[in-house]
């Protein structure tokens, strides 16, 4: 095994690879006092000032550090520990929090003082939103495929707790949604700024939650959260799976609704096709107004050019508007991004935009994302191929009728998406990273001995052309 100067080395490489991830801010908060003790080949054991490190790492971080620790050592299977310094003093707590753009909700607060709950019970503190500037309705690009969304929000901002409550929006990645439910804000507060209203990613709802409970804080966080005008969650899918989860919210949306107090709710996923969520959720999500966010259209894409180009005082031809319009189809936000690729590719290298420049700007880009194979197409292909339901996949069943699909579709995500092992468990009904693992190393040990299931998975490959 290597010694200590070694595992400086090796964690100073990881380092470099985590820098290269995420902003500078957030590298110095959380990782410049991080000290690597144990490497091995399945795991690799890092010292932090505190507990509170070890959970805000492990909770915010752990999907980008395996990653890297990955790219680093090669071994898919290697898992991060965290271990607590023999002291934790104040000192040792971050003197800095996040807040760059363009990922506000991912903001980290500042750490509480040990024994104490997070801030979120204090008035100031719970009005500080974490909103992206640029997430306004005047940013908002309304087409066929939202209009009934944006007109219902609107609905809602003069309405609220009466009209459309809850308000659930679903639609695909990358089509807007947080964008909407941001907006809403952003003018609830310029209108009301007394209002006591909570905007919050689901899973950063559930880690409070959570922490609450392991505190004994629990009134504190009710209170908190049953007495507001306005709860905005993003991504409710995420309580699949998470009982206790399911039973707090069960609660606190009653309270809410009794007292006309506005829910408003995003999802990947209709209601009715969450997983593992308990029906009664699912009919209390279904009370208001469900709206479905869809892939813009081509008209919708070019206004999404030009206004995007307007925001950073740029011009775009015609042809170069309709070229980009063309080639992302399915999602705002990469469409949004080779508009600013383009705009700082021309403006670095003193070029005119035109559709030269565009196509020598955005050729891998575009390239990479006409040949990109997503977990949808995955789960389309595995679960005709097997006769069964996406429901199924991300249900807790174990029949080998259903956990075979599933481990296959997990192989695949991992073998042709660029997806984290997190991020595939939390597809499947929100199984963690040893779950994935698991499925990958059996269907790989099952290809070298099951001729059929190598066929199979060759011939999903290929309808795949991958």
């Amino acid at each position: 095994m290597p010694g200590h100067d070694d595992h400086e080395a090796v964690w100073n490489r990881i380092l470099e690879a985590i820098r290269g991830r995420i902003n500078a801010s957030q590298y110095e908060t959380w990782f410049t006092k991080t000290q690597c003790v144990v490497i091995e080949a399945d795991r690799v054991a890092v010292e932090v000032p505190n507990h509170f490190y070890s959970d805000w790492l492990g909770r915010q971080y752990r999907s980008i550090i395996e990653d890297s620790i990955e790219s680093v050592l090669g071994h898919r299977n290697a898992r991060i520990e965290f271990q607590t310094g023999a002291v934790a003093s104040p000192a040792s707590l971050p003197t800095t929090v996040s807040t760059a753009e363009p990922a506000p909700t991912s903001v980290e607060p500042p750490p509480p003082q040990a024994g104490a709950w997070t801030p979120e019970d204090d008035d100031r503190l719970a009005r500080s939103l974490d909103l992206n500037p640029h997430y306004t309705f005047e940013n908002f690009v309304v087409g066929p495929s939202n209009r009934l969304v944006h007109a219902a929000s609107l609905a809602v901002i003069e309405d609220t707790g009466k009209v459309y409550n809850p308000l659930f929006v679903h639609g695909g990645l990358g089509l807007g949604k947080t964008h909407l439910l941001q907006g809403i804000c952003h003018v609830v507060l310029k209108r009301r700024p007394d209002v006591r209203i909570r905007y919050i990613p689901c899973e950063k709802f559930v880690n409070q939650f959570i922490a609450a409970m392991g505190r004994n804080r629990l009134v504190e966080f009710r209170d908190h959260y049953r007495r507001l005008d306005i709860l905005v969650i993003d991504d409710i899918h995420f309580l699949a799976s998470k009982d206790h989860s399911q039973e707090e919210f069960f609660h606190t949306f009653n309270a809410l609704y009794d007292n006309q107090k506005q829910i408003i709710l995003s999802s990947d996923s209709a209601p009715k096709d969450i997983p593992t969520i308990e029906e009664r959720l699912v009919s209390r999500f279904k009370w208001g107004l469900v709206c479905e966010i869809e892939p813009p259209t081509f008209e919708t894409r070019m206004s999404i050019v030009r206004k995007k180009a307007r925001l950073n005082a740029v011009g775009i031809p015609d042809e170069v508007t309709e070229f980009l319009a063309g080639s992302i189809q399915g999602n705002v936000r990469e469409l949004e991004g080779a508009v600013t690729r383009l705009l700082g590719f021309a403006s670095i290298m003193k070029r005119t935009i035109n559709l030269e420049t565009a196509k020598e700007a955005l050729g891998d880009m575009i390239g990479s994302i006409k040949r990109r194979v997503t977990i949808d197409q995955i789960v389309a292909l595995v679960t005709e191929y097997y006769g069964v339901r996406l429901a199924d996949l991300q249900s807790k069943k174990r029949f080998q009728s259903i956990a075979l699909p599933r481990q296959v579709c997990m192989y695949l995500a991992r073998q042709n998406t660029p997806l984290s092992l997190a991020e595939i468990g939390g597809y499947f009904g929100g199984r963690d990273h040893s779950t994935v693992l698991y499925a990958i190393d059996k269907i790989s040990k099952s290809l070298k001995r099951d001729l059929e299931l190598r066929s199979a998975i060759q011939d999903m490959r290929r309808r795949l052309e991958v």
